[in-house]
């Protein structure tokens, strides 16, 4: 598996006319302004988008989706700890996108959310149980 790190997330396919978007999110503001721009569907994990204004499609722990007829299969991985939403992505059973949940040499910072006992139980929980 090769492990690959972007934040924010962004996967985009060309989709009967529409873009699709998958996104960890930083800056909510900035997820609406792409998907305005785009016409794109958001899909995030409740954990982080509960108080969202806008519409968004939840993602689910296991859940798999094809992207268009001859594209990849992605594999929703719920790994909370950097934030309670923390969402990772299997790409075709090769690629690992972990966003802000795992660097190379390191993990996401718990502590960033204000919830540091909290947050870095769950990510405990994430590392040794998920991997």
């Amino acid at each position: 598996m090769i492990f690959i790190n972007l934040s924010p997330i962004v996967i985009t396919q060309k989709l009967s006319g529409r873009l699709k978007l998958i996104f960890r999110p930083i800056i909510l503001a900035a997820v609406k302004k792409i998907a305005n721009a785009t016409g794109a569907e958001i899909m995030a994990h409740v954990g982080d988008f509960s108080n969202a204004s806008f519409q968004y499609s939840e993602v689910h722990d296991g859940e798999s989706f094809a992207m268009g007829g001859n594209g990849p299969v992605v594999k929703v991985m719920h790994s909370p700890g950097h934030t309670p939403g923390s969402t990772s992505y299997i790409i075709d059973d090769k690629y690992f996108i972990s966003g802000d949940t795992i660097f190379i040499l390191s993990v996401g910072r718990p502590d960033l959310g204000g919830k540091a006992k909290e947050w870095s139980a769950m990510l405990y929980d994430t590392l040794t149980i998920k991997s």
